[in-house]
């Protein structure tokens, strides 16, 4: 499990992005930080980006009724 303050680290690389602090804390805390970003646009490009932000963190979590979103799976907030 990770620590707060690495959670802290992990969303202070996330500075200058165009997004909510509250989006950037998230992504911290979901272990996610600007270089995880950018290979994962790379690797599987817009789609691949939304569905890590949208779908929830496990594979088996998927088909779960009450299954929560990385982050989010807003559209509105994942396609501005």
């Amino acid at each position: 499990m990770q620590t707060a303050q690495e959670a802290k680290a992990r969303k202070s690389t996330l500075q200058g992005l165009p997004i909510s602090d509250g989006m950037k804390e998230k992504l911290g805390k979901a272990g996610l930080d600007k270089n995880m970003l950018t290979q994962i646009f790379q690797d599987g490009g817009v789609k691949g980006l939304l569905s890590v932000l949208a779908l929830p963190e496990r594979y088996d979590q998927i088909s779960g009724r009450h299954a929560k979103p990385r982050i989010t799976k807003n559209l509105q907030v994942l396609t501005n």
